[in-house]
C-alpha cells in the first residue's frame, strides 16, 4: 500500500517545480496587465450604470482590449449588437491563438480542451510559448493552469480595485456641484420678493410649486432607476453574448475543428501572428497618444516607446522593459 501511495505521489513531486516556476514566470507579467487592469476597472464605474455588470465582463471575455471598447460604446449609447460586433472583431485575433496552440491542447483530456483554452490571450500565449519542457501533455496542462490562475486572479482582483477607486476620480460636472436643496431657493427667491410673507396666495402658490417639483423629481428618479436597470442589463447581455463568442474562437482549432486538422505549416506560419497582433496593437495606441492632448503627445511617447523598444530586444526581460519604459516616459515628459 505504501509503495502505491509512493508511486501515485511522485508524478505530483515531479510536477511541483513546474508549477513554482509558471508562478515565477507570470509574476512579470503582472506589472504589465495591472496599470491597463485598473483601467478597465475605473472605466466600469464611468461608461456604465452597473458596476457589477461591467465587471463581469472580466471572467466572461478575458479581453481587456475589447472590454474596454465595449463599455466605451455602451456608455456612448451603442446598441447591444454593435458593442457584440466589436467584441467580436476585436476578440477575432484569438483564432490565431487558438491554430497555434492546438498541438499542445491535442492530447489532453476532453474537460481541458473546451475549458482551458477560455484563458488563452497574450499573456498565457507567451509564458508557454517561451517554454520548450512542455511536450508532455501532463506537464503542459500543470503549467497551463497555474500560469492562468495567475494571470486570471491578478486581472480580475486588479479590475475590480479599478472600481473601488473610479469614484476618487469621478469628474463631477459644473451644474451638479450646487445642492439640490438650493436650487429652489436660488430659483424661488424673485417670487417670495414679489409676495407678501402674511400672503395666504402666495403660499399656496408655493406649496403648488412645492408639490409639482416633488412628483417631477419622483418621475425623474423612476425614469432614472428603470434606465440604470436597462444599461445594467444591457451591459451583462453584451458580455455573455461576446463572452460566448469569444469563447468559441479561443477553441475553434482546439476542440471544436476535427482532431488533428490543424495542417503544420498553418501552425508555423502563424506562430508569430499574436506577437505581430500586440505589436499592431501598441503601435495603435502610440500613434493615437503622439497625436492627442496628452502630457505624453507628440515625441515624447514615440521617444519612450524606441527606448523600451531597444531594451526589449537587447534583454529579453520583461520586467527590467517595464521599469525602463516608466522611467523613460516619465522623464521625457518632465523634458
Amino acid at each position: 500500500m505504501t509503495t502505491v501511495v509512493a508511486e501515485l505521489a511522485r508524478p505530483q513531486r515531479r510536477l511541483a517545480p513546474l508549477v513554482r516556476a509558471a508562478f515565477t514566470d507570470a509574476l512579470p507579467v503582472l506589472a504589465g496587465i495591472a496599470p491597463f487592469a485598473l483601467v478597465v476597472g475605473v472605466a466600469t464605474t464611468h461608461g456604465t450604470d452597473g458596476v457589477l455588470a461591467g465587471l463581469a465582463g472580466g471572467p466572461l471575455l478575458f479581453g481587456g482590449s475589447a472590454q474596454l471598447t465595449a463599455l466605451s460604446l455602451l456608455g456612448n449609447g451603442a446598441s447591444v449588437f454593435g458593442a457584440v460586433a466589436a467584441i467580436a472583431l476585436i476578440n477575432a485575433r484569438f483564432l490565431v491563438y487558438s491554430a497555434v496552440l492546438a498541438p499542445a491542447f491535442a492530447e489532453q483530456p476532453a474537460w481541458f480542451r473546451w475549458c482551458a483554452p477560455h484563458f488563452i490571450v497574450e499573456p498565457t500565449y507567451a509564458l508557454t510559448n517561451a517554454r520548450d519542457d512542455l511536450i508532455d501533455p501532463r506537464r503542459f496542462r500543470s503549467y497551463w493552469l497555474a500560469a492562468s490562475a495567475v494571470v486570471g486572479v491578478a486581472w480580475c482582483g486588479t479590475m475590480a480595485l479599478g472600481a473601488a477607486l473610479g469614484p476618487l476620480v469621478r469628474h463631477v460636472p459644473a451644474d451638479r456641484r450646487i445642492p439640490d436643496d438650493a436650487r429652489p431657493a436660488v430659483g424661488g427667491s424673485t417670487g417670495s420678493r414679489r409676495c407678501g410673507s402674511g400672503s395666504h396666495r402666495c403660499r399656496g402658490r408655493a406649496a403648488a410649486r412645492r408639490r409639482s417639483r416633488a412628483r417631477r423629481d419622483r418621475l425623474r428618479c423612476a425614469r432614472r432607476d428603470r434606465h440604470r436597470e436597462d444599461s445594467r442589463m444591457r451591459t451583462l447581455l453584451v458580455f455573455v453574448i461576446g463572452g460566448a463568442v469569444t469563447w468559441l474562437f479561443r477553441v475553434a482549432f482546439i476542440a471544436v475543428a476535427p482532431h488533428g486538422q490543424v495542417p503544420p505549416s498553418l501552425v508555423r506560419a502563424l506562430r508569430h501572428a499574436a506577437p505581430a497582433a500586440f505589436a499592431a496593437i501598441v503601435g495603435v495606441s502610440v500613434s493615437d497618444t503622439a497625436r492627442g492632448s496628452g502630457a505624453l503627445a507628440g515625441w515624447p511617447v514615440v521617444a519612450a516607446t524606441a527606448v523600451t523598444l531597444v531594451v526589449a530586444m537587447r534583454t529579453r526581460h520583461v520586467l527590467l522593459t517595464l521599469v525602463v519604459g516608466t522611467v523613460a516616459a516619465t522623464a521625457f515628459t518632465a523634458w
